[in-house]
């Protein structure tokens, strides 16, 4: 349907473009595409349950993009990550390139120290960083590689991709009886592009402000 493709087009658009560009013009075309989400409601019944995500997918992204310090932006992932998919939790693994290792873990209860991780839930991690792919496991593999307290939840690893590497993983954790589809895994991937495209912003606007600082004093 018409919806379903434009909120596709303004999910897929920060993927399409490295983070230098989603400047004034990018902004410009998702208002534009946000407009039109809400200019053509779908008639009759309510919106399939993957346009309706879409949609908050697309609310959720211009949300992050406005924000403008890392932490605030990782929280707001991690709380809105597992009801994008109506799953239960979600971690931030925030990576170490030289390192291949996670340096810092941020979950619902905040940041904390990277705690010593099965060799088999590490390899997962950096296989997530260095192909730049989503992988998914069910309940009964998850038995296998996830720490014992969470064993039996089938389990979503995402990454933070950047143009020249990957800024970190966020992990997703479905009750014991869910699933994840096709449609959350791109879903959540998509959410993981907008958290890097966000965080890297950030980055950016904070080393402008400081450029600044400096230039008023000297």
């Amino acid at each position: 349907s018409l919806p379903a493709q434009l909120a596709l087009a303004q999910v897929l658009l920060p993927r399409l473009a490295p983070p230098e560009g989603l400047a004034d013009a990018t902004d410009a075309l998702l208002a534009l595409l946000s407009e039109a989400l809400t200019a053509f409601p779908v008639a009759g019944s309510a919106p399939p349950l993957f346009t309706e995500r879409l949609s908050g997918l697309s609310q959720l992204s211009w949300t992050l993009n406005g924000l403008h310090d890392q932490d605030a932006i990782l929280h707001r992932a991690i709380e809105e990550a597992p009801q994008l998919v109506d799953a239960e939790s979600a971690t931030i693994w925030l990576w170490d390139a030289d390192q291949q290792a996670p340096v810092m873990r941020i979950d619902e209860d905040g940041p904390s120290a990277v705690p010593k991780l099965p060799p088999s839930l590490l390899t997962l991690l950096r296989q997530t960083a260095e192909t730049d792919c989503a992988y998914s496991l069910d309940a009964g593999e998850s038995d296998a590689r996830w720490p014992t307290a969470l064993r039996g939840r089938p389990v979503a690893f995402l990454p933070l991709p950047v143009p020249h590497g990957c800024l970190g993983i966020m992990s997703v954790q479905h009750r014991p009886t869910g699933f994840f589809t096709h449609d959350d895994i791109f879903l959540l991937s998509a959410l993981g592009s907008h958290v890097a495209t966000a965080i890297t912003n950030a980055q950016l606007h904070e080393s402008e402000r400081h450029l600044v600082s400096l230039l008023q004093t000297s």
